[in-house]
């Protein structure tokens, strides 16, 4: 599959802070029509997502720095940024006009790859089909935008900094409405997080670690203040999604948004009902109330071969997919969108539980693996060394020759040294040969061929593999918890610093730092990361992050990957969001 790389901005911020809870991959793409991105490195980059299904193009905006929307359009939002924050100011934007065959309403089938866990972002974490649902429903202040910030602003209107960075004020949209019908104002937004958001075991709240207060002075202001600067803050704002503060939601609740649709119902791993926000407050370029759609219904299919057989046979709509296999397929059958997103498939590794909790036993599983027969297995594409592509301005060279490449000699040296040594952290007797569990998604076709490679190759090497196959949302748990020893994983890449923060903050208040990997020197770059004043300084704290990830080996990164939607000819209208690569719900439609 001929893959399209984005080329990134390579100022500080440029990356979009994407979806960054880990996703799981099924299967996805090859013979289809790419929706290629582009950013240009000029000072300002307006992203404009087309209104045809092939494509999304880029075009200067001159020398005011845009902003995109999660609508996938451009606001001439003025903005300046100073050691990489951004104090930006603008109306809520509008979205593309609808096309001259537009017809509204109707209730369109979707099928993801995987259920959700839940769908109360502070109560667990989601994959990427689960994630495109629930961004349906609930809007940012401010989203994943390719632009020179990182960001865009959605229910607010302008972030503005302190002289400090230690204190940021957010202003919010005016007539904005919950699902629901009552007004959205700042006092929500301060209940949201002082109730849910930060709470002790929130699943988001590692994901900012500077928030000491937050107050709403009115209805329209927000202000967030940090405990220390936090210059790239706002970009770390585009992972919490926005929900009313409704007192004991549970992992079995609905929540309630200010998005173009609402949740109706829910019945996991059977189906979830989306309908039409009455409330919703936005229109497109012409004045059409949004969104056009009436409904969504939406069905967990983790078998790729099932997914594409729905789209076949008319018994879905759209069909989403991050298995280049499936996508595939999916080509043969239907017209598929599909968007690079810079994120990638691999092996997380725990660092916290026995024998994975050796650097020695991480290294040698990594030399075992053959990237080449991986890639060959799952169709093509792009082997991967480290978070970042060769395109990007944060992948490092250096860091790249180090991470251990397929060598089986070096593997058995280092299982060997394991395995001899009589304070091996398994507890066995010394020379008792290594056992691992592999854990997969069930019936994730990509997924299959990659741990098979994996058992043999690393069986080669004398280790024993076991595979254990779970569904998504059960072994997104196992994550969280800390019960796995290695396990398949995708992941979307942010900026380095929305990345880091995510993924590998303090495992005890970072649910999300899957790998457990707990690590001072990492610690103290994320920290200078929050108060870089330059973007060599930034990049700097990038190439040193990369080493201790190429030599500690807490993510074994093997190929690229992209999201594919598939579609009938019944959808219409369909535009891709540049910054993290979901639907533009308000504007899908169908033809009948």
């Amino acid at each position: 599959m001929k893959r399209t790389s984005m080329k990134r901005f390579v100022a500080f911020g440029a990356l979009a802070a994407l979806t960054a809870s880990a996703c799981s991959s099924d299967k996805s793409s090859s013979a289809t029509t790419a929706a290629s991105v582009a950013t240009t490195a000029a000072p300002a980059t307006t992203v404009a997502v087309s209104t045809t299904a092939a494509s999304t193009t880029t075009a200067s905006s001159g020398s005011s720095a845009a902003t995109t929307t999660s609508s996938g359009s451009s606001s001439g939002a003025s903005s300046t940024t100073t050691a990489g924050a951004t104090s930006s100011t603008g109306a809520a934007t509008t979205l593309p006009a609808a096309p001259a065959n537009l017809k509204k309403g109707g209730t369109l089938k979707l099928a993801i790859d995987g259920e959700a866990a839940c769908y109360v972002p502070s109560l667990c974490s989601v994959s990427y089909g689960p994630g495109s649902i629930r961004a349906a429903v609930l809007d940012n202040l401010v989203d994943p935008a390719q632009n020179a910030q990182g960001y865009a602003l959605d229910l607010a209107t302008a972030i503005t900094p302190n002289a400090g960075f230690t204190e940021f004020t957010v202003k919010l949209q005016s007539g904005v409405k919950w699902s629901d019908g009552t007004p959205f104002v700042a006092g929500d937004v301060k209940s949201l997080f002082d109730t849910y958001v930060l709470a002790d075991k929130s699943a988001v709240k590692g994901n900012l670690p500077a928030i000491s207060s937050v107050t709403a002075p009115d209805d329209s202001t927000v202000v967030f203040t940090l405990a220390a600067a936090d210059a790239p803050f706002p970009q770390l704002l585009t992972i919490v999604p926005i929900w009313k503060p409704t007192a004991g939601l549970t992992q079995t609740s609905l929540p309630v948004g200010t998005g173009p649709f609402m949740f109706a119902s829910w019945q996991p791993n059977v189906a979830t009902k989306l309908v039409r926000n009455p409330n919703y407050a936005k229109k497109d370029a012409a004045g059409n109330q949004l969104p056009y759609l009436d409904g969504i219904d939406v069905t967990a299919v983790t078998s790729g071969d099932t997914r594409v057989n729905a789209i076949q046979s008319n018994q879905d709509d759209l069909a989403m997919s991050t298995d280049p296999l499936v996508t595939a397929d999916l080509g043969k059958v239907s017209t598929v969108n599909q968007l690079s997103l810079n994120a990638g498939g691999g092996i997380f590794f725990n660092t916290k539980k026995a024998p994975t909790d050796d650097v020695r036993i991480r290294q040698a599983l990594s030399y075992a693996t053959n990237k080449k027969d991986i890639l060959a297995a799952i169709g093509g594409g792009d082997p991967r060394d480290e978070y970042y592509v060769p395109t990007s301005p944060w992948y490092s060279p250096d860091a790249s020759k180090v991470t251990p490449a397929f060598d089986t000699a070096k593997a058995k040296q280092l299982l060997d040294e394991y395995i001899n040594d009589p304070a091996r952290s398994d507890g066995q007797p010394v020379g008792t040969p290594l056992s691992i569990e592999l854990k997969q998604v069930q019936g994730a076709i990509t997924q299959d061929s990659i741990t098979a490679l994996a058992q043999q190759e690393w069986g080669d090497v004398g280790v024993k593999v076991t595979i254990t196959p779970e569904d998504q949302s059960t072994l997104i748990g196992d994550a969280v918890g800390g019960n796995y020893q290695a396990t398949y994983f995708g992941w979307a890449t942010p900026s380095p610093y929305s990345l880091l923060t995510h993924n590998y903050g303090p495992p005890a208040t970072t649910p999300t730092n899957f790998t457990h990997f707990d690590n001072a020197d990492l610690a103290s770059i994320i920290t200078k990361m929050a108060v870089a004043k330059t973007t060599a300084e930034m990049n700097d704290l990038v190439f040193q992050s990369n080493m201790i990830f190429a030599q500690l080996v807490p993510v074994l990164f093997l190929h690229s990957t992209t999201i594919g939607w598939a579609a009938t000819k019944k959808v219409g209208n369909i535009q891709l969001d540049p910054g993290n690569g979901n639907v533009v719900w308000p504007t899908l439609s169908l033809a009948g």
